[in-house]
């Protein structure tokens, strides 16, 4: 998305809402109020592409950081990605967390990796991801399906 359009957007949104007085935008257009919100979905958005964080002042100041939000010093504390990782039912988000948290610039947190193992062992146990389960309902030759009687008629 062009800065021109997420800008009009910022604009648009603060104009809206007069008691704010800064958004943060990701460079695909999503708009937040909280900048470590922002910086999370920044790392660890469903297209996986880098993106920047932009923060647009109510007084129509546009004061980009210029950084990548995965690169940036103060990325999301440890509780609000383990809060976060408590959520997740898919794998390949958790998956995508763990790269993030492991590629910053600073050393991964231990408790932010261990909740993602713990969240992975969460999943395993309950069958997999949402994903895994319907697979698994839908083949005829996973064990919980052989002993249904079939109807082929």
């Amino acid at each position: 998305m062009q800065k021109k359009e997420i800008q009009a957007l910022a604009e648009k949104f603060l104009k809206d809402n007069p008691t704010e007085g800064v958004v943060f935008a990701t460079t695909d257009g999503q708009l937040f109020t909280n900048v470590n919100a922002a910086k999370l979905h920044a790392t660890t958005n469903p297209k996986k592409k880098k993106l920047t964080v932009l923060t647009f002042e109510a007084n129509g100041a546009d004061t980009d950081s210029g950084k990548k939000a995965s690169t940036e010093n103060d990325r999301p504390t440890a509780k609000e990605l383990i809060a976060q990782v408590a959520t997740l039912k898919d794998k390949e988000k958790l998956d995508a967390l763990e790269k993030a948290e492991n590629d910053h610039d600073e050393p991964a947190r231990k408790t932010v990796i261990a909740a993602i193992g713990k969240r992975r062992a969460e999943l395993a146990d309950d069958g997999g991801t949402e994903t895994d389960k319907n697979r698994k309902k839908d083949d005829p030759e996973t064990e919980e399906n052989k002993d249904e009687p079939k109807n082929d008629k």
